[in-house]
């Protein structure tokens, strides 16, 4: 395992790679870092060349400075610098594995380059388009972060950067008072170190705020052109995770995809690489 601090498109990306073969990047999700893969490189990194950076915004990597979220965190100017990013390690082909906001990259990744992706590993999410368009009382309730995060700026940076500890263990624990089992107390102090940033809080709200806007404009004109993911892909979401509250995900995600598209459901929350490794290794492996 080797970590570096890598420049790439004007921005500086904290990476740690692993292993040996085909290229498989992989991102992480919120509110974490790269360290969300701790548990899955190791098997991983028997099959695949593992690139495993922070997002923008995120840990130790670079976090512009972008209010609206429209310039430096719309997810195709970040899939286009983490397309780079493979370049420069020498991939100009390969699959992708995310989670979360990191999926959210991944899939704007194989729909504006397609001849760049081979296998596309979703993990707990629908796109952004669906999501606000099956936003009802339940939804809005198991996922209420997505619509606090996108008010404008400063209130939700001000309001996290009180309490940045709470806000991550909320996060994390899903409310709950207790520690979550799967989430250890060293893995729970790496997240938390990283929102200690007031850079890092107002990147990943900018985050959010593209996510309410460009990328949800972004994924609507691709489903007015027709134009749908080309790769492989397999979607693992938890039983009790984001996507609980719908029956109809596979149907959701047809109209997305060109090629194969299977899907699995895993006894675990949202957070399924920590929760669940070992399931979703195989199911990542098979």
């Amino acid at each position: 395992m080797n970590t570096s601090k890598v420049t790439c498109c004007g921005e500086i990306f904290n990476v740690t790679t692993m292993g040996n073969g085909p290229g498989l990047l992989c991102l992480h999700g919120y509110p974490q870092t790269n360290h969300m893969w701790h548990k899955i490189a190791p098997g991983l990194a028997t099959k695949y060349s593992l690139i495993m950076p922070d997002l923008k915004g995120c840990g130790l990597s670079s976090a512009p400075s972008d209010i609206l979220g429209k310039r430096h965190y719309s997810k195709r100017q970040m899939a286009f610098e983490i397309k780079e990013l493979m370049r420069q390690f020498g991939h100009s082909k390969f699959s992708i594995l995310g989670h979360d906001r990191g999926a959210r990259v991944g899939y704007r990744l194989a729909l504006d380059f397609p001849d760049v992706v081979e296998k596309l590993f979703l993990l707990d999410i629908i796109t952004t388009y669906d999501v606000w368009n099956t936003m009802d009382q339940t939804a809005a309730m198991k996922m209420w972060h997505w619509s606090f995060l996108s008010q404008p700026y400063p209130l939700p940076e001000k309001l996290i950067a009180n309490a940045p500890d709470d806000w991550v263990f909320n996060r994390l624990a899903r409310g709950q008072r207790e520690l979550p089992n799967w989430l250890t107390r060293e893995s729970l102090q790496t997240y938390q170190h990283s929102f200690c940033q007031w850079e890092v809080i107002c990147g990943t709200c900018a985050d959010y705020r593209a996510g309410a806007t460009i990328d949800f404009q972004h994924d609507l004109q691709d489903l007015e052109r027709g134009r749908k993911i080309q790769c492989p892909v397999l979607l693992i979401y938890g039983k009790s995770g984001n996507l609980s509250y719908l029956s109809n995900i596979e149907a959701l995600w047809s109209k997305w995809c060109d090629s194969s598209f299977s899907v699995s459901e895993i006894d675990a929350g949202h957070f399924l690489a920590e929760e669940a490794p070992e399931e979703v290794l195989q199911e990542l492996v098979e």
